[in-house]
């Protein structure tokens, strides 16, 4: 992809317009639409490595950048190993909420996943998310008890652990794999924080249903302080809150089993 397609896309973003419904119908049945949204430049790297690590092929990847500060020719040179990559361009003023809006109508797929900048996202984790949607029906999964990597303290912690594979109210943000029909009747609210877990309870006052899957493939990283974190809590209040703690020597291959 050239420069000038990268800023006309960037273009595109600002003013809402959609990727197009024709590109919609020529997507697989169960191809997924990867949206993440960054304001943090220091992530980039792990925000592609993340995408780029699925064995899940039918994907694409929709980075909407928040903030003036944002390099798009820096993340778009950085994206073309990876393929079907497309950045956009959003205001600072912009909410998160906001932009997750804008990256879903960007999404060419039947099924759109968030992705956070500074999480990890083992190589099956999008493989088991469609799995247990297509098993169970399910119009949104995620995960509810999940893994959590505290950087400082150097623990694991298992979270909500007696929440997994049932059908819940919410899941975590990070996690959530959500079907077009969600989509076009329910939005992310104009929030910075605690958009995700709006929409949750937006979707499901209209009637969707929300499953959490097991807590496998994934792990929450947690820095030291709550430093760049939007929810700051303490260490010790997320390993006395509903959760275990564990003392794993590699946490990836403890937690990537599938």
């Amino acid at each position: 992809m050239s420069r000038g397609e990268w800023r006309a896309a960037t273009e595109e973003g600002r003013s809402g317009r959609s990727g197009g419904s024709e590109s919609r119908r020529a997507s697989g049945p169960l191809a997924v639409s990867v949206v993440a949204c960054t304001n943090r430049p220091a992530y980039m790297e792990a925000l592609l490595r993340n995408y780029g690590r699925q064995r899940y092929a039918a994907k694409e990847l929709i980075v909407i950048l928040n903030g003036a500060d944002q390099r798009l020719d820096a993340y778009a040179k950085a994206a073309v190993p990876y393929g079907s990559v497309r950045v956009f361009a959003m205001p600072a003023s912009a909410s998160l909420g906001r932009c997750l809006n804008v990256g879903v109508r960007m999404a060419r797929h039947p099924l759109v996943a968030k992705f956070d900048d500074d999480d990890y996202y083992g190589p099956g984790y999008l493989s088991e998310s469609v799995r247990i949607l297509r098993a169970t029906g399910a119009d949104i999964v995620g995960k509810r008890a999940h893994y959590m990597y505290l950087t400082g303290s150097k623990l694991l912690l298992h979270r909500y652990y007696d929440r997994a594979n049932r059908y819940v109210d919410q899941v975590q943000g990070a996690t959530l794999l959500v079907r077009r029909q969600v989509l076009d009747r329910v939005s992310f609210r104009d929030l910075n924080r605690g958009e995700c877990v709006k929409f949750c309870a937006d979707a499901r006052a209209t009637g969707f249903t929300v499953y959490a899957g097991s807590p496998c493939d994934f792990i929450a990283m947690r820095r030291p302080g709550s430093r760049d974190h939007t929810w700051v809590v303490s260490d010790k209040r997320l390993m006395t809150r509903h959760a275990k703690v564990l003392r794993v020597k590699n946490i990836r291959r403890f937690v990537c089993r599938s």
